[in-house]
């Protein structure tokens, strides 16, 4: 019962006063005349340095799993930065146009000189407003075309030498 209750409670950080536990109860057997063998020890210690190894291997694969997630949140949060930029130049281009019109409404009608430096003003950052937009969108589309793999399933779900993958922007599919 005692070596059940040290495995219980091992984990990937106290593998050593696990294993003086252990340790102790076979001589705490030895004393009190319970036969152990030299054998029996060594096997009861290799079992409890498998269960550690173990122990470590869970202990990476969650901390891995945990900063994969990390990641992916950080990338939607600058795709969706990204979006919002586009939103915001896109409704300044409209504006910007209608601006435009407007002032090509008017210039028309009075036909003076004095407009034609505001429209050629308003077409110049009507230019300057697609320009940025598109190379928000080029710089969008970079992102997305980097395409980092996450690992979104456990190990040896689909098998000892199978993972889920999924790209950034790109459908989901089994690799190995």
């Amino acid at each position: 019962d005692s070596i059940k209750f040290i495995s219980q409670n091992l984990n990937a950080n106290n593998f050593t006063a696990q294993r003086d536990r252990l340790v102790k109860v076979v001589e705490f057997c030895r004393k009190h005349r319970f036969e152990v063998s030299e054998d029996y020890e060594h096997e009861l210690i290799r079992d409890l340095r498998d269960e550690f190894e173990d122990a470590v291997r869970k202990q990476f694969l969650r901390e891995e799993q945990a900063r994969i997630k990390e990641q992916i949140r950080e990338e939607e949060r600058v795709q969706a930065q990204f979006e919002k930029e586009l939103k915001e130049i896109d409704r300044q281009r409209k504006a910007i146009e209608k601006a435009l019109e407007k002032a090509l409404e008017k210039a028309l009608k009075e036909s003076t000189d004095e407009h034609s430096a505001e429209i050629e003003d308003l077409r110049k950052r009507l230019f300057e407003a697609e320009e940025k937009s598109n190379r928000t969108k080029s710089l969008a589309e970079q992102g997305v075309r980097a395409g980092y793999v996450y690992v979104l399933s456990n190990i040896g779900s689909f098998g000892e030498t199978r993972s889920e993958e999924r790209r950034v922007g790109k459908e989901c599919r089994i690799g190995c």
